[in-house]
């Protein structure tokens, strides 16, 4: 095991992902409100989206248990098909963005390692 699996807290990474997925739920109704003064507000609620739907996939998942554990679920998830949620305005942006989210946390956990 690695020196970086020694230091490993699932707990606060759950409550990491946790603290993300709430701050986005409540910038999600921010941004919901003014999407009808601009488009650039469309491009900040998919962002927004995308992030809200990674860390809430991640909360409280046993893959969180080890860092090599952690990073499979990680590919697996940028491997999967994402799903087309009904909130998505641009699917595609919301695709490049999520793929974008989860590539820096596998490259922020691999480096941590």
């Amino acid at each position: 095991m690695g020196q970086g699996n020694q230091n490993w807290d699932p707990e606060r990474l759950n409550q990491e992902f946790l603290a993300k997925t709430k701050a986005c739920e409540l910038y999600l109704d921010e941004i919901k409100a003014k999407l009808h003064v601009t488009r650039s507000f469309e491009l900040i609620f998919d962002e927004a989206l995308a992030e809200f739907y990674v860390f809430n996939s991640l909360c409280g998942k046993p893959f969180l248990a080890t860092r090599d554990q952690f990073l499979a679920g990680l590919r697996s998830l940028l491997e999967s098909e994402v799903p087309k949620e009904p909130e998505v305005l641009d699917f595609e942006r919301f695709k490049i963005v999520r793929r974008n989210i989860i590539e820096n946390l596998i490259r922020r956990f691999e480096r941590d390692g």
